[in-house]
């Protein structure tokens, strides 16, 4: 099976293929290349798109950075050059942690009943990220993506690992609505902390 097949699959029977994935051989390197590849072209497309975006508005950007008293070093981090650099780094980096991300998943998966092996993991978390990969470079529908992946491996965690529909759902929503409201909290801490000394440092009064 191509990788344009495996696409096809993995978003319009996500089921079913999650379930062959679990049942067949495991295919490690097919699933590497697999994550590699979309990562490669998400990478050129929002590459692409920044380079567009700073071509257009870079001698805004130029005017500004005096205004915020920023050094002609700021203005080194939005040449073409640097976003190139920073793209490419940020895919060989994507690719090493691939497989640290998929080791925490398969402990979290193993900590909840999980059968299979770390190379199956592997591949449910290449498979299931293909949305995100996709549409990830997109502004917007970056998020889309996301929730679109978050789906996708809840449904190949009950397929490959073999874990209840109910188990696989709160084993991911519930952290994240944890740090959702853990985050919340900080967001309001921080404004209420800044808005309580904000008048005593306009005041002078850290300086008397």
């Amino acid at each position: 099976m191509d990788i344009f097949q495996v696409i096809k699959r993995v978003v319009t029977e996500p089921t079913a293929y999650f379930r062959s994935v679990g049942k067949g051989k495991e295919q490690l390197g097919f699933a590497f290349g697999y994550f590699a590849l979309l990562s490669l072209v998400s990478t050129l497309l929002g590459l692409l798109a920044s380079l567009t975006f700073f071509s257009a508005f870079f001698p805004l950007i130029q005017n500004m950075i005096p205004l915020l008293g920023a050094g002609a070093g700021f203005s080194g981090m939005f040449t073409g050059g640097a976003l190139v650099r920073n793209a490419l780094f940020s895919y060989a980096l994507g690719l090493g942690f691939s497989f640290v991300y998929a080791g925490l998943l398969h402990v979290w998966i193993l900590l909840f009943g999980g059968k299979q092996r770390y190379g199956k993991t592997y591949e449910l978390g290449a498979y299931a990220g293909t949305p995100a990969l996709l549409l990830g470079w997109i502004p917007f529908l970056g998020f889309v993506g996301q929730i679109w992946s978050l789906i996708l491996l809840i449904i190949g965690t009950q397929e490959v690992h073999g874990i209840s529909r109910t188990k696989a759902i709160l084993m991911y929503v519930l952290p994240l609505a944890v740090l959702f409201v853990l985050a919340l909290f900080a967001i309001v801490f921080f404004l209420l902390t800044f808005g309580s000394i904000a008048p005593f440092i306009n005041n002078g009064g850290l300086f008397q």
